[in-house]
């Protein structure tokens, strides 16, 4: 039986409460910012779908600790999951992603997700689901983009100026500075296409 999964759990994040925040499809949008966490109910970045069981034996339990996967599995999910948690108190305000197992709002084990993440980084898959859900809600899970700011924002740099950005493109040697941007970017070398510029919520500025 189809289900789909809130990776951050529905009675962590009071996704239910509020007005309805279904969209009816592809450039269809309600009006929406990082107070709105009602919104999270829809958000595509940490809804996924799970095999009914499943899905109810992992109930709202942690990742980690408290909920490893299914017997046997061989993890390589984990990196995506630990992405999709860090994504949502990025995007909204009053969730967040703690050590240890909370009971309220917020996340436990953070510990897990930082090795998770680590451990299985962003695939080709990853990316491609990235791109599909930001035609649809126009905005993007920057850990999966630039993996290394979890390190900044969950991490052992948390804190830390983010200086250095590689431009999302074949050609990985091109960089951009400064970061954060302010009225004009500096490339290292010249090019050539179409640029577009992103904020650290994923949104296009």
């Amino acid at each position: 039986m189809w289900n789909r999964e809130h990776i951050y759990p529905q009675s962590r994040g009071g996704f239910s409460d509020g007005i309805s925040t279904s969209a009816d499809g592809i450039d269809v949008y309600m009006a929406t910012d990082a107070t709105m966490t009602q919104h999270g109910h829809s958000d595509a970045h940490h809804l996924r779908p799970a095999d009914y069981q499943e899905n109810t034996s992992r109930s709202n339990s942690d990742y980690g600790e408290q909920y490893n996967g299914p017997e046997g599995n061989k993890g390589s999910w984990k990196g995506d999951v630990a992405r999709s948690i860090m994504y949502m108190p990025l995007r909204y305000n009053d969730l967040d992603v703690v050590s240890g197992n909370p009971d309220d709002s917020t996340v436990g084990h953070l510990e897990s997700l930082l090795i998770w993440h680590k451990r299985d980084m962003p695939d080709d898959y990853e990316m491609n689901r990235n791109n599909v859900v930001y035609k649809w809600q126009k905005n993007r899970n920057p850990f999966i983009d630039l993996p290394e700011l979890v390190d900044y924002i969950f991490g052992e740099k948390s804190g830390d100026l983010y200086t250095t950005v590689q431009i999302l493109k074949n050609e990985s040697d091109i960089k951009f500075y400064p970061n954060p941007v302010v009225d004009e970017i500096v490339f290292n070398r010249n090019i050539s296409g179409e640029i577009s510029i992103v904020n650290i919520v994923g949104k296009e500025v």
